[in-house]
């Protein structure tokens, strides 16, 4: 998943996310829903998971679509139609990434906000982002 970009104390002090009217409409053209592995217990009993292929690489994911038709989203409210939720649609916008190791030393994960969804930060909504994530 591209587009995530890391939050930052100067740039984003003082904001609050607040979730849109269709908390995941941001899936509605989704093809896969990405499964971690930690998950695949809970999930496999109510939903079919499979190995998607990517290059030389598997990934876990549950597919979302019959047809032209998100099976699992609701397109009016844009909320889940199922009884377990994966975490990669909890999660979002945020993520945690990888910080670009310097002089070859591990560097702590950062958390990240999806660039598509800074249009939901508002100043001063609820718990700021920053003091929030600390």
């Amino acid at each position: 998943m591209s587009g995530y970009r890391a939050l930052n104390a100067s740039q984003d002090a003082g904001k609050g996310y607040t979730p849109p009217d269709r908390p995941l409409g941001f899936a509605a053209d989704w093809e896969v829903i990405p499964v971690a592995s930690g998950e695949l217990m809970r999930l496999i009993g109510w939903y079919p998971v499979g190995f998607q292929r990517e290059g030389d690489q598997y990934r876990l994911g549950m597919p979302a679509r019959s047809g032209a038709t998100h099976a699992l989203i609701n397109p009016l409210t844009g909320k889940w139609f199922g009884n377990q939720l994966p975490a990669s649609l909890r999660l979002y916008p945020f993520q945690l990434i990888n910080n670009s190791p310097k002089d070859g030393k591990s560097t702590k994960p950062l958390l990240a906000i999806h660039t598509d969804a800074e249009t939901e930060l508002c100043p001063e909504v609820g718990d700021g982002l920053h003091q929030a994530a600390v």
